[in-house]
């Protein structure tokens, strides 16, 4: 799709400087670019050893009704055999297995196949940690995935969710489990220290990873709220090239009143032609 020469990208290039036009803003697709920054989070400590219990009780405890529909309810596809579960689909996995944690470990126990993390409150606490952040991640995902979404809400949700990593940070400093409910259950059930380092390290890489990726976006902040709404932009600040068009639109009061009664979708939709 982004060949140099002939993908997409560069055929749509082609044709509008072809046109007459300005070369076209090139952007990497912002829920792919979210999926990337999930990546970064290293929960093989966790995930592994979930995973093989899960493909345990996969193939010999299926005759437990609370185990079956644990199974039913995360799919095939959401775990195979294997390790390389896409990180979505964690969150899902990660949460069950730890709501289910007393009996998994009585079911283990009686298949003489003790699992020793979960008595391990260091191990138990990092489970908990990316229960709640994978929600947290899963949660940016299906807004991402709204309908009839421009660039700028988009883009919104994504500056939403750094700010939010932020907060995050100074709440876990100290010790506010607000916003991380399976951090909050857990933390009534153990005497042991919450890992308060390791639950800042994660969120700051996390919170660099987004940087990193969005930057592209940052770059073009004036241009999406001009975008947003050009009738609260500041003319002097506009590239010379649109200067006049803006001002003729900021003094269409049919334009106008055709932004303030419609969706940005609807406004630029209906307005092909005007401005």
């Amino acid at each position: 799709m982004c060949g140099k020469n002939k993908g997409v990208v560069a055929l749509v290039s082609k044709a509008v400087e072809n046109d007459g036009g300005s070369k076209p803003l090139v952007l990497h697709c912002i829920i792919h670019q979210q999926s990337l920054c999930g990546k970064c989070l290293d929960m093989s400590e966790v995930l592994k050893p979930v995973i093989s219990v899960v493909n345990f009780i996969r193939s010999t405890g299926l005759n437990h009704r609370r185990f079956r529909e644990f199974i039913e309810e995360i799919g095939e596809n959401d775990l195979p055999y294997h390790t390389a579960v896409r990180w979505l689909s964690c969150g899902k996995v990660l949460k069950r297995f730890f709501e289910l944690r007393a009996e998994i470990e009585i079911f283990l126990n009686e298949k003489q196949r003790p699992f020793a993390d979960l008595e391990n409150s260091e191990w138990m606490w990092k489970l908990a940690f990316y229960v709640d952040l994978t929600n947290h991640m899963n949660e940016l995902n299906l807004r991402l995935q709204g309908e009839n979404q421009l660039l700028p809400d988009l883009y919104t949700n994504i500056k939403s969710f750094r700010q939010k990593i932020i907060l995050f940070q100074s709440q876990l400093r100290k010790k506010c489990f607000t916003h991380f409910k399976t951090f909050e259950i857990f933390s009534h059930t153990t005497e042991t220290e919450f890992p308060v380092n390791f639950a800042i390290e994660t969120l700051s890489a996390l919170k660099i990873n987004f940087d990193t990726r969005f930057s592209d976006f940052d770059v073009i902040v004036n241009e999406m709220k001009l975008f947003q709404n050009p009738f609260d932009s500041d003319i002097e600040t506009l590239a010379p090239e649109v200067q006049m068009e803006i001002i003729d639109l900021q003094c269409s009061d049919m334009i106008k009143n055709k932004y303030q009664n419609s969706s940005l979708l609807e406004f630029y939709k209906s307005s092909t032609g005007t401005i």
